[in-house]
């Protein structure tokens, strides 16, 4: 489905500005947000990794190490102990019950739910494909060796490894359908390799349309028209049909940016950006709530579950379940 036929599918409103005492100009058309349902965590902190493996059952974490478990849709959530004075990088469930999560440098999983956890690995990053498959990577100067589990994290093996061709400084990672793909803090660091195909074993160099950074990239969308990057200081980077283009309307960092197909959403601090056509197919554009207002929340991690319905989470336990 394009843009233009999702257009007419999506929520909009007119914002009208006065000119003059006596008349108004329809300004522009923005897309909207609508919360389908507030499942934040009350006193929990900023909530940067969830993973909702069904609609009832859902887990979320804060850096601090926090754990949190809902099985009621988010109505509520309880604590879970993984490990003590240890900083949660990541997490990921398979299903209802298995599940792993990066502390510090170490990947516990856990076959319970929850209730127990286990050290099955060492790495920098963790991730899931589409079809279940759990990923480890561990990046040295030079290279990174990408492991894989097909048992729900019980076991993971060497799937290959990522050579850069030099020293760099890797700023994120993130697992894209069957790709894992490394970005550094800097373009000129942009190693050789960065690019891993689970399903060749090989690895190759990602070129948004001629890469030129300066910001800390956070997060990366690949879809089938190119892919996007948002990082911090109004980073977003878009290679639509062969070009790059970067965002600057605002001096906010982004945090992170998903999507279904063509459509995507970038969000940051008091931001949520949309590449929703409005009057041109290649400009990114605000969004707002329902009610045409901005956000004041910093929000960390959208992912979508459908076609226009997404889970995003934020600052002091903010998780909403949207459409848009």
């Amino acid at each position: 489905m394009t843009l233009n036929l999702k257009k007419n599918l999506l929520g909009i409103i007119c914002v009208p500005f006065l000119f003059t005492s006596c008349s108004k100009k329809v300004l522009e058309i923005v897309p909207l947000i609508v919360i389908e349902k507030d499942i934040s965590i009350s006193g929990a902190s900023d909530i940067k990794y969830f993973s909702f493996p069904s609609g009832t059952i859902g887990y979320a974490a804060s850096p601090e190490g926090f754990i949190y478990k809902t099985t009621d849709e988010g109505s509520s959530w309880r604590q879970i102990d993984v490990a003590t004075n240890k900083v949660c990088k990541g997490l990921e469930f398979f299903d209802d019950v298995n599940g792993m999560c990066l502390m510090n440098n170490d990947v516990y999983v856990t076959d319970d739910g929850g209730e127990t956890w286990v050290i099955r690995g060492t790495g920098d990053f963790i991730g899931m494909t589409k079809s279940g498959l759990g990923i480890i990577g561990s990046c040295g100067q030079i290279a990174c060796v990408i492991r894989t589990s097909i048992d729900k994290g019980q076991t993971f093996v060497i799937k290959g490894e990522m050579s850069y061709g030099f020293s760099f400084e890797l700023s994120n990672a993130r697992v894209v359908d069957n790709k894992v793909v490394l970005f550094p803090e800097r373009s000129w660091e942009y190693p050789d390799e960065n690019v891993f195909n689970l399903s060749t074993n090989s690895s190759s160099f990602l070129s948004l349309g001629g890469l030129t950074y300066e910001e800390i990239p956070k997060d990366i969308y690949l879809a089938s028209d190119g892919g996007s990057i948002v990082g911090d200081y109004g980073l977003l980077m878009d290679d639509n049909l062969g070009y790059t283009r970067t965002y600057y309307g605002h001096l906010y960092p982004f945090y992170s940016i998903d999507g279904y197909e063509d459509l995507k959403i970038g969000v940051g601090e008091k931001t949520i950006v949309s590449n929703i056509a409005i009057e041109s197919e290649n400009v990114w554009n605000e969004v707002f709530d329902e009610d045409g207002n901005g956000f004041s929340h910093t929000f960390f991690k959208i992912r979508f579950i459908s076609q226009n319905s997404f889970y995003v989470s934020g600052s002091n336990g903010l998780i909403y379940k949207a459409t848009i």
